[in-house]
């Protein structure tokens, strides 16, 4: 650990013995997560350089021990690469408001354009979540980007179960909430 953290620890330890070990025992991997060790610290590291979180103290922390697991340069790059993708929700929070704004275009047949990346999208994910589809109509482009984009993260040396696992605990976090991402890697 960093200075800073071994003086918690003990701290913790000293005060109320009976939850540090219990915290310990949790946050070993020790508790049955079914987790390796390496995907519990990429994950970890990822939750900590979230634009939502940003805790550098606890990043560090994570890296080193994911590296001490045997975490790769590629791998730890993908989770960055992954950490980065809950910026858009930013843009799907506030595309309900956009499209309410522009009725005229939320009421109009899409054009060639716009149905050209709703349809490259769909066949790309299956799917497009609801906020994209409504931006289309305002930002065709912008969607179009974002799609080329969003697929990076999950091209690279972890498995698509264990990149979608990061974006879900990335999703899930206490200081994000965001339950159509937790849904959407789920399903």
């Amino acid at each position: 650990m960093t200075p800073m953290l071994d003086s918690l620890a003990d701290s913790l330890r000293s005060n109320d013995p009976e939850f540090a070990q219990a915290f310990a025992k949790l946050t070993a991997g020790d508790a049955g997560t079914g987790l390796t060790p390496k995907l519990r610290e990429l994950t970890s590291f990822a939750l900590n350089i979230a634009v939502s979180h940003l805790n550098d103290v606890w990043a560090k922390h994570h890296l080193l021990a994911a590296v001490a697991h045997g975490a790769t340069r590629d791998e730890l790059h993908q989770v960055c690469r992954l950490a980065m993708l809950i910026g858009i929700h930013s843009v799907t929070l506030a595309t309900p408001y956009l499209v309410e704004g522009f009725v005229d275009a939320a009421s109009s047949p899409l054009s060639a354009r716009q149905q050209e990346v709703r349809d490259e999208f769909i066949a790309e994910r299956g799917m497009i979540p609801a906020p994209l589809d409504a931006l289309i109509r305002l930002d065709a482009d912008f969607v179009d980007a974002y799609r080329g984009l969003s697929a990076l993260p999950f091209r690279g040396p972890l498995s698509k179960k264990d990149a979608e696992l990061v974006v879900v605990a990335l999703d899930a976090s206490v200081n994000h909430m965001f339950a159509p991402g937790c849904r959407y890697h789920i399903l």
